[in-house]
Order: structure tokens, then C-alpha cells, then sequence
């Protein structure tokens, strides 16, 4: 049985025990206790019987399939035979009572009257109304959270697949990249070899095992970024020009959606590249703090991107879709480009 569902039991118990002990409360004003609590049970009897006929039959047979008529009709009769129910048979246990009340000729008037079933009648009917009311509130409540639950649920499962295509959808030609860079390292600098594999192994496990989760920490993609700046720098023969600062607070405290910021780091390579590799450059930073994360990338613009604006910017549209779903309301991001640099920063006020 599920958490849920043992605290609704308990609330319906809870419910019951408080209107039986109220009702108990006011009969014993004028009943000794063993007809007091006989009476007050059978009445507690009746208006359960009233309040789940209206919960699990007459709601959903009628109400919820907007049969109102017919709703209405139902709820009449059903009050009708449970306020004669319930007179008879507190009519039938007066005999009984008086017998036990010799003394009920000194009583005052007003006493002898509530102790004719007729006077029940009344309060019987409006009790039972009201517990068709509370009835119907608590079921078509319940059914709006249901319903709010199920949607919910829709939602984060909608997110969920749209994330995994997103993540998908990450250009991994630079595992390729390193492949062939390591096949031509083991031939020409077999020293190095081992350095390589351990590098492409934590890129790979990261991939593999850490990115399916949906937080990360965030010196795992920082580990990430690091080793895929190596294996860029491997391509040439003179290392590229790449700062890449970190600042604030230490990121092994903070999560992050795998794979988010690698986007930006792969699109600065891509559109830095010149024939001159001296005049590549890319800069990183990276700075958090007060559970604000900042992560901005500048690169120069090679001379093929200057004709064309198409092309440039592609994974943009994906880390931005990214962004919206997993922190709405609670990132920044805005990107320039001018005739000879394009910078990106991106801000995220929740990173815990």
C-alpha cells in the first residue's frame, strides 16, 4: 500500500471517529451512554453509507460524465432513504429509552420534545445533506489533484524524452577525432599513448555512465571540457591558444545537467579555426558562486565564416531548449558576434 494511501485511510478514519464522538457527545445529553452510543453508531452508519454511495457510485456513474440530471435525481433519493433510515430507526429504539427513563414525566417540556423522533427528522436531513456536500467537494477535489498529478507526470515524462533526444543529438565526431589521434600517437609517440587512453576513457565513461543521470557534478563536466581541449590541442603540432579559467567557489559542491556546457566549447572550436593556428584563440571562464553559475566562451572567427551566417551558431538552438526546460525562469543566455570574435555567456541562478 502506497504512503498516499494509508494516509487517506487514516484521514477517512480520523473523519469518521471525530463525527461519531460528536455524535455521541450530544445524545448523551439526554440518553443513558449504551443508547447513546448505539444510536450515534447507526447515524455515523447511515452517513458513511450516504458518503461513499456518493464518492465511488453516484460521482462517477453520473457526475463525471455529465449526466447533472441524473446526478440530481440520485442524490434526493439517496438522502430521502437515508434520513427515513435513520428516523425509523430512532423511532424504533424510543420504547426502549422511555422504559428506561421513569422519570421522563418530571422532565421539562422541551426535553420530552427532543426525545419525540420527530424532532430528529430535521437534523437528520441537513446532517445528511451536508455530508453529501463535504462528499462531493472531497471526491471532485481529489480528482482535480489526480488529475494535476497526471499531467504533471505527462510533463516530466514529455521533458524527459525531449531531453534524451536532445542529448542525443551532441556531435560526438570529436571521439572520433581522438581516435585517430591515438592510432597516430601509439605509432609516432607510443610514450604518450597511455595518457591518451586514460583521457579518452574518462571522456568515454563520462558519456556513458554519468550522462543518462539527470544532475552531475560540476567538476565531472569541467573534467570533460579539460580533456576535450587536449585532444583539440593534439590535431596540430603547435598547441592552440586556449585559456580556460575557473573562479569562485569549489565546483565539486554544484550539479548540473550533463553535457550542457560542452556545446558552447565544441561551437567556439568549430568556428575558430584558421589556416594561421597561431592566431586561433579561444577563452573560457568559468565562475561560481552564491549558487549562481557563469560560464562565457569568446573565439575568433576564422575567415570562412565571415561569408555566411547560417551555419554559425549550431547546437545554440539545442542548449537553449536544454535550458528552458530544466531551469525555467532561473538562467540567462546571450551570445554576440562581431566582424571578428563571437562570445556566448550563460548564467544559471540554480545549480544545487
Amino acid at each position: 500500500m502506497r504512503w498516499g494511501k494509508k494516509i487517506e485511510t487514516t484521514i477517512h478514519v480520523a473523519f469518521w471517529a471525530l463525527i461519531l464522538t460528536l455524535f455521541i457527545s450530544m445524545t448523551g445529553q439526554f440518553l443513558p451512554i449504551e443508547q447513546s452510543i448505539c444510536l450515534a453508531s447507526f447515524s455515523v452508519l447511515v452517513l458513511t453509507g450516504v458518503a461513499y454511495a456518493n464518492i465511488y457510485f453516484i460521482i462517477p456513474r453520473f457526475f463525471e460524465k455529465r449526466k447533472f440530471g441524473i446526478y440530481i435525481l440520485n442524490l434526493i433519493g439517496l438522502l430521502i432513504i437515508a434520513t427515513m433510515v435513520n428516523y425509523f430507526f430512532s423511532a424504533s429504539m424510543m420504547p426502549e429509552i422511555n422504559s428506561r427513563l421513569p422519570h421522563l414525566t418530571d422532565m421539562p417540556t422541551a426535553f420530552k420534545a427532543r426525545m419525540n423522533p420527530r424532532f430528529r427528522l430535521i437534523p437528520i436531513f441537513f446532517t445528511n445533506i451536508t455530508i453529501l456536500f463535504i462528499s462531493t467537494v472531497y471526491q471532485l477535489a481529489k480528482k482535480l489533484v489526480e488529475k494535476e498529478r497526471q499531467r504533471n507526470n505527462l510533463e516530466k515524462e514529455k521533458i524527459k524524452h525531449e531531453l534524451n533526444f536532445l542529448r542525443s543529438q551532441i556531435n560526438p565526431h570529436f571521439l572520433f577525432n581522438a581516435l585517430n589521434n591515438l592510432h597516430a600517437t601509439v605509432q609516432l609517440i607510443p610514450e604518450k599513448a597511455s595518457d591518451y587512453i586514460l583521457k579518452l576513457g574518462d571522456m568515454l565513461r563520462y558519456v556513458l555512465e554519468d550522462c543518462p543521470l539527470e544532475k552531475v557534478r560540476l567538476t565531472d563536466e569541467i573534467s570533460y571540457i579539460q580533456n576535450y581541449i587536449f585532444f583539440q590541442q593534439q590535431k596540430e603540432e603547435a598547441p592552440l591558444n586556449v585559456n580556460f579559467e575557473i573562479a569562485g567557489s569549489d565546483p565539486d559542491h554544484y550539479f548540473i545537467e550533463p553535457m550542457l556546457l560542452i556545446p558552447l566549447v565544441e561551437n567556439a572550436f568549430k568556428h575558430s579555426y584558421v589556416e594561421d593556428m597561431e592566431k586561433q584563440w579561444v577563452k573560457i571562464y568559468l565562475h561560481i558562486k552564491n549558487d549562481i553559475l557563469t560560464f562565457s566562451i569568446k573565439n575568433n572567427i576564422g575567415d570562412h565564416q565571415k561569408m555566411g551566417k547560417e551555419s554559425f551558431g549550431v547546437g545554440l538552438q539545442n542548449i537553449t531548449r536544454r535550458l528552458e526546460l530544466l531551469y525555467p525562469q532561473h538562467f540567462s543566455f546571450k551570445n554576440e558576434r562581431t566582424e571578428k570574435t563571437y562570445s556566448a555567456e550563460l548564467i544559471i541562478l540554480k545549480t544545487i
